[in-house]
């Protein structure tokens, strides 16, 4: 869900760039507690990287109008911040100021100085200095407030809405291992809490040049290290010795890591992928597609430079041919063309004026992108947009209420996420849309899209679904949405009741307007309109229980159930109706826990051919320190005898260990578990890698990325890690889930695109051992729960298979997984010092976090006894320049990309003495060779400036 809401973004930006960090230690970073300033917060930070204190002004002016600048702290010396936030009151032209100044005042000591004051009167709703304590503070009567008299007050963690004192003097924080945190105010100030606890400095009005000021004291349980500023913080240790990334942007020249060969080019020459149970079957025989995101008019890239070569080169988009070629050369054969009719322009091949017509020449681009793509052996899944449809100026005409959603200068409006489930106009648009473009005949290909078998899946409903917040969301926003849903609703309740009296007779006296305090007041049953308000907090099985309208809300997710299935069976038979033969995704959304999830994912399975999914991480450090958790906890979706597709994921920047994503997708994900498809997440892609990190949040053709994709290709597509035959069952009965009941309690986190799923039965780790999946039944059946023990092993979870091991970590930069199969064998994480015993080689990293695989080359090779192997050695990826404390980027720096150099010992168990080969970024021999002795190999990034060695034995 990216770029939708500008809103959105930045929040998802803020919580990736803010909290995110990076491997290893720094050369003077302490191992104890630090305080540092980024932007306008002040953060304390703990030894095992947790988020403890979070310190900061909000300003909001008359009617929470929030006042936003882009002043931050910046550093007077190595001991002081000061932060001079200037503007005006949100919502209003008054001028105002905020200082504030962080200074460490003694070993355990930081005092930070806040003052507030406009140049004219003014109204305002607050100006305060906010302070936000982590999860170690959580508990009973853990924070303790003193006001100016003395008098204390005890308040539990986390917190809610509440005013603390009028006047504070004191603030006290127990952590759970018993370390206090003191905070003393000077002079004392009202303060009330709303999540965190807010100083408040001026609320209701101010006066012109009264400066209100506060000095807060925060003493510290122990010394700290204080970063005031980017300057204070050093690279990381021996930075110095990193090299710069120089993989070529002529994707043509031959290459040892290449997988053009491996492709079946073009795609669909022997016909339809298509589904037999839980797998994807191509010419007989199980297909695994291993691919990437293109996003926008990205999706219809020139033909040739023409006259625009300027501009091409300078983002790097690169002709669709050099696309094609370059993602055939990195094992990548499907591209899931996202957004591309989003609109005109930047936002897809649109026509000005309509959604159900096509730019003639961004059409064009795109017919030959599909061509090249299926030349090179690349297979399509098409994405039309956000789930949000965009209305062009001619479409508007054809709905009468196409005023309520806002439009742009160009005429085009915004319909929103909900909107589409009971709007039949625009439900009829998205179809005809859909339609028109499978019916389209590629001037290149010479026949109709539906006829092509490059084009493997079309996708009906991105990052939506009826059961999501969205819908209610619609009611509030679009009155005549509002009123269609009513009306819908009631019309279901008079079918399935008949009268107002049996109606009531199950809801209770009081169902009918029991949703008022959520806005859907207005309700009669003479004047026929009740409205479908299915909060997803109020249904999930822990309201759903103490509700007193628990049958209304029951009622309301059938209700909805079936009105989603009847949109995607239509949606389905239109597009059968062109002759499409290939495969059809309906959504790929969760919907909260419990019931309405269940029943979401029911719907995806019974309407579509696969179950898809989308996830994120933007935690702190590394997936490898949880097993099961963050991205791979998707899998928990999957469903028996259906395809797994996860079409969006990504480690967004500015994470460090990007590496690690495509080794435990490809592994557990697509391996163990037996996914059939992948698609990284990215907005932009080029013809090449890009010249820096950060150029967006989610990057694809970085070394940390792509540049261990000719490993995990390999294995993914030679199929090295075998899909486990351990079944770990839930079962769900859909009949069951209208009566609320289920027999697991599972929980889903969800924090925008980021999510995490679990069971009480079968937890998230699970999928560390064996293949989880979601069984749909006829009739209750209970769900076992699922014991580890047998599995673990030397302090590792090892897979039911034995090719897989996973060592969990006991802080977010710990933990690593191996890899032992014939063709892969490999070592990904924190595992340095650590000697690795696989099946052909023993590997023995020296850096800190790295992965290092050993690969055969060939398409049906192995290790035991391939001539031709590739070893891969990737770890961290920094700018020049980029400076990271504890996950924080401090200065995201400038090209060139410098590789942190692995340094590893390999030992071969096979017998014979090759030829080891250095090659250079893009894969070619270099005419650098390695010493080998008795099977033993000494590979040092720091020397020979490589991340790839080619192994030729005689």
């Amino acid at each position: 869900m990216k770029f939708k809401q500008p809103g959105r973004i930045i929040s998802i930006w803020l919580a990736a760039a803010l909290s995110l960090f990076a491997a290893g230690t720094t050369r003077a970073t302490p191992t104890g507690l630090i305080v540092l300033t980024q932007g306008k917060i002040i953060r304390v930070v703990s030894a095992n990287h947790a988020d403890l204190l979070n310190i900061s002004p909000l300003i909001w002016g008359p009617h929470w109008s929030y006042t936003w600048t882009r002043n931050t702290f910046t550093a007077s010396g190595n001991n002081q911040a000061n932060l001079a936030m200037q503007g005006n009151l949100g919502g209003t032209k008054i001028p105002f100021v905020f200082h504030a100044i962080a200074q460490k005042t003694g070993p355990r000591e930081l005092t930070i100085t806040a003052a507030f004051h406009t140049l004219k009167n003014a109204d305002l709703t607050a100006a305060v200095l906010a302070i936000s304590a982590g999860s170690d503070f959580a508990g009973l009567n853990q924070t303790t407030c003193y006001n100016a008299a003395g008098v204390t007050k005890s308040i539990s963690l986390p917190i809610g809405n509440s005013r603390v004192s009028n006047a504070l003097r004191k603030l006290v924080l127990k952590s759970a291992s018993g370390k206090i945190y003191k905070l003393s105010l000077n002079p004392a100030v009202p303060c009330i809490t709303a999540g965190d606890f807010r100083l408040q400095l001026a609320t209701h009005h101010i006066q012109a040049g009264v400066q209100r000021r506060v000095v807060a004291t925060l003493t510290l349980p122990e010394d700290f290290t204080f970063y005031s500023g980017q300057a204070s913080v050093p690279p990381p240790a021996n930075f110095h010795g990193w090299f710069p990334w120089n993989a070529t942007r002529l994707p043509h020249t031959p290459s040892v890591i290449s997988m053009k060969k491996w492709l079946s080019a073009p795609a669909g020459k022997y016909g339809w992928i298509t589904q037999d149970g839980s797998r994807l079957i191509y010419h007989g025989q199980p297909m695994k597609l291993w691919g990437v995101n293109t996003s926008y008019s990205q999706c219809a890239p020139p033909r040739t430079w023409g006259t625009k070569k300027a501009w091409y080169k300078r983002w790097g988009v690169g002709t669709g041919a050099a696309r094609a070629n370059f993602y055939a050369r990195y094992g990548i054969n499907l591209v899931r063309l996202h957004k591309f009719v989003s609109g005109p322009g930047w936002a897809g091949i649109c026509s000005n004026r309509s959604l159900v017509r096509f730019n003639p020449l961004a059409l064009s681009r795109l017919d030959s992108f599909i061509n090249q793509l299926r030349l090179h052996g690349i297979y399509c899944e098409l994405s039309a947009n956000f789930g949000s449809v965009p209305l062009g100026p001619q479409d508007a005409a054809k709905i009468p209420y196409a005023k309520e959603w806002p439009a742009d200068a160009t005429g085009w409006r915004n319909t929103g996420e909900g909107s589409l489930w009971f709007s039949p106009q625009l439900q009829k648009l998205q179809i005809e849309q859909e339609v028109n473009f499978l019916k389209h005949r590629n001037s290149y290909t010479g026949g109709p899209n539906a006829d092509d078998p490059a084009i493997f899946c079309v996708e009906l409903v991105n990052e939506n679904d009826i059961f999501f917040w969205t819908t209610t969301g619609a009611f509030r926003q679009y009155p005549a949405i509002k009123k269609l849903a009513g009306q819908e609703f009631f019309r279901w309740l008079k079918n399935r009741y008949h009268t107002r009296k049996a109606l009531l007779a199950t809801w209770g006296p009081r169902g009918i307007n029991a949703m008022a305090g959520d806005g859907f007041s207005g309700e009669s049953w003479h004047r026929g309109i009740i409205y479908p308000d299915a909060n997803l907090w109020e249904v999930s099985p822990q309201q759903l229980a103490k509700s007193p309208f628990k049958a209304r809300l029951l009622d309301t997710l059938r209700f909805l159930y079936h009105r989603q299935n009847a949109f995607y069976h239509r949606y389905v038979k239109a597009i059968r109706g062109t002759g499409y033969k290939g495969l059809i995704v309906t959504s790929n959304w969760q919907a909260g826990s419990g019931y309405a999830n269940y029943l979401n994912l029911s719907s995806d399975a019974s309407c579509g051919n696969i179950i898809d999914r989308h996830n994120y991480f933007a935690g702190r450090g590394s997936m490898l320190v949880s097993p099961g958790d963050a991205i791979l906890s998707s899998g928990m979706e999957q469903v028996q005898n259906r395809p797994f597709m996860l079409s969006e994921w990504s480690s967004v920047f500015p994470n460090q260990f990007g590496v690690e994503g495509p080794t435990i997708i490809g592994a557990y994900g697509m391996g163990l578990n037996g996914w059939d498809s992948s698609q990284i997440f990215a907005v932009s892609a080029r013809a090449g890698f890009d010249s820096a990190v950060g150029r967006n949040q989610w990057q694809v053709n970085v070394p940390q990325i792509l540049g261990i994709f000719p490993a995990v290709a390999r294995q993914v597509m030679r199929g090295d890690v075998q899909e486990s035959r351990l079944l770990l069952h839930r079962y769900v009965c859909v009949k069951d889930l209208f009566h609320a009941r289920l027999g697991f309690t599972d929980t889903i986190t969800q924090n925008g695109d980021v999510k995490s799923f679990t069971t009480n039965k079968v937890p998230a780790a699970a999928l560390a051992v064996g293949h989880c999946v979601v069984a749909f039944t006829k009739r209750f059946t209970p769900t076992s729960t699922v014991s580890l023990k047998a599995y673990r092993k030397d302090g590792m979870l090892c897979s039911s298979t034995g090719q897989l091991a996973w060592h969990a970590g006991s802080m977010p930069t710990s933990g690593f997984i191996t890899i032992n199969t014939p063709g892969t064998q490999a070592v990904v994480g924190f595992a340095a010092g650590r000697k690795i015993n696989l099946n052909n080689v023993v590997i023995t990293p020296q850096t800190r976090f790295a992965a290092i695989y050993v690969t055969a080359l060939a398409r049906h090779g192995t290790i035991a006894a391939s001539h031709r192997i590739l070893i891969t050695t990737i770890a961290r990826v920094y700018n020049t320049g980029m400076k990271m404390v504890r996950g924080y980027l401090m200065n995201a720096g400038q090209p060139p990309m410098r590789m942190e150099p692995v340094q590893v010992n390999l030992t071969l168990k096979r017998p014979g003495t090759p030829t080891v080969y250095v090659l250079n970024d893009a894969g070619q021999r270099t005419g650098k060779t390695l010493p080998i002795t008795g099977g033993q190999l000494v590979l040092d990034g720091a020397a020979t400036h490589a991340v790839y060695y080619e192994l030729v034995y005689p």
